[in-house]
């Protein structure tokens, strides 16, 4: 998703920025058409300090074609960047997440190393990407990554514009290109920041509040955690129906996620992910949560609703503590309210 919304931003910024120059452009056109000579020197009068240096008309032919080489540059870095971003969204999604769909591995296993493989490759695919393909010039190096960076250049198309990159890298500097690159760059990523960091709850790096994790010495009220909240859209762990419970059961839903398969194969008692779950209330575990397989329709996700007995609780506040039998590190609060 940050790849793809990153390409898309690149493409929006390099297509804008053209056509400004590009009007830029066509002005000029106009105006050396009108005015072939240029400008006539006896009609500046200026006087000293001031400095003038009235242009002819080569001064604007020049300056037409310094335009015109700016919005090839731009233009092509822009479909040029878009195409190698979503190469490399191909190469993460077939090579990368595509084989976790058939494994169940337990930790450290075959898939865990092949992870470990392909991320460090892909690291320095990208590195060789950024230093117009060092790697693939460096001798004994260029054996050590010859077999993998053959295989990543067809999956993620780099071989459909490796021409157009060997072409433009053969008539400009690689350092003015590389300089113009990280400018535009840096731009598409601000921007595309800006769009998904609201969606995607990324902290915001202009925001200089202090306490923000010092609000209140209570646990967290965390959206996501109450259904009645949501508006029907998809849940990213467990919840509640509200914060505030008037039912003597409390319907607990938690989603299935895959990471659950390593720990099935971790404890050999475990034949439901239910017996996987410690549910508490106040600190105390509930023994009589029952549990049941639930598919939720209106946001198409998968788990299990545990009904948790509550009619037993005094009226006020509780905590609902969820944790694993494998992990303990892994819990999560929610805090309720009982309603008579």
């Amino acid at each position: 998703m940050l790849l793809g919304e990153l390409a898309i931003q690149v493409l929006t910024l390099g297509f804008g920025l053209h056509l400004l120059l590009r009007a830029l452009w066509v002005a000029l056109v106009c105006v050396t058409y009108l005015y072939p000579a240029g400008a006539a020197p006896e009609s500046v009068h200026w006087r000293k300090p001031f400095w003038t240096n009235v242009p002819n008309g080569s001064y604007f032919y020049d300056l037409l074609v310094r335009l015109n080489r700016a919005c090839a540059t731009i233009m092509f870095m822009a479909i040029i960047s878009t195409l190698l971003l979503g190469g490399l969204m191909l190469l993460v999604v077939i090579l990368g997440t595509f084989p976790s769909l058939f494994t169940t591995s337990t930790q450290y296993g075959w898939y865990y190393w092949y992870g470990q493989f392909f991320l460090a490759f892909l690291v320095l695919y990208i590195l060789d990407l950024l230093l117009f393909g060092a790697f693939r010039r460096t001798p004994v190096l260029v054996w050590l990554v010859f077999p993998v960076f053959w295989l990543f250049d067809r999956v993620s198309l780099r071989v459909v514009v490796q021409p157009a990159l060997w072409l433009f890298v053969s008539h400009v500097s690689r350092w003015r290109m590389a300089g113009l690159l990280a400018v535009f760059m840096v731009g598409a990523l601000t921007y595309s920041y800006a769009v998904i960091s609201k969606d995607l709850h990324l902290p915001n790096i202009l925001d200089r509040r202090s306490y923000r994790n010092a609000l209140a010495s209570n646990p967290p009220l965390v959206y996501g955690t109450y259904r009645d909240e949501m508006n029907g859209q998809p849940q990213r762990g467990a919840s509640i129906p509200s914060k505030f419970i008037d039912k003597p059961y409390l319907e607990l839903f938690v989603i299935y996620h895959k990471n659950y398969d390593e720990d099935m194969l971790a404890v050999d008692s475990a034949r439901y992910l239910s017996d996987l779950i410690v549910v508490s209330i106040d600190s105390v575990v509930q023994k009589k949560v029952a549990w049941y397989p639930t598919y939720n329709q209106a946001n198409d996700q998968l788990g299990i609703t545990g009904m948790v007995p509550v009619k037993q609780l005094k009226p006020g506040f509780h905590q609902l503590l969820l944790t694993g039998r494998v992990g303990g590190s892994r819990h999560l609060i929610i805090p309720f309210w009982k309603i008579e």
